[in-house]
């Protein structure tokens, strides 16, 4: 009996990964591919060379929480994280803060 749950979840995740795409798709050195069925985007930085080092910085600089991508893998090495299924007013103010970052900072 949990079918309408599950559709409000799809439904959240679909609209809060437009919402992540769009705002990482305006910045050119962002590279990424949209998921089709997951709740977490992994997308890279071109001349990001240590994805730790980049994303202790966005924490600390931007005050938005993200993984670097090789906690899920040697393949996910240049890659970070960041999961998508939150309250979509939490997450635009964290794309602010993130696209702020990205508009001003440099990767490591």
């Amino acid at each position: 009996h949990g079918e309408e749950f599950a559709a409000a979840q799809v439904a959240r995740a679909r609209a809060n990964r437009d919402m992540v795409s769009d705002t990482l798709g305006q910045f050119p050195q962002v590279q990424f591919e949209v998921p089709e069925g997951a709740f977490y985007q992994f997308f890279s930085l071109e001349g990001m060379t240590d994805s730790t080092r980049t994303v202790l910085r966005i924490i600390d600089e931007a005050k938005v929480g993200l993984a670097p991508g090789g906690t899920f893998g040697t393949g996910g090495e240049t890659f970070m994280r960041m999961c998508y299924l939150r309250d979509p007013d939490i997450l635009r103010q964290a794309l602010e803060r993130l696209g702020n970052w990205l508009a001003s900072a440099r990767p490591d």
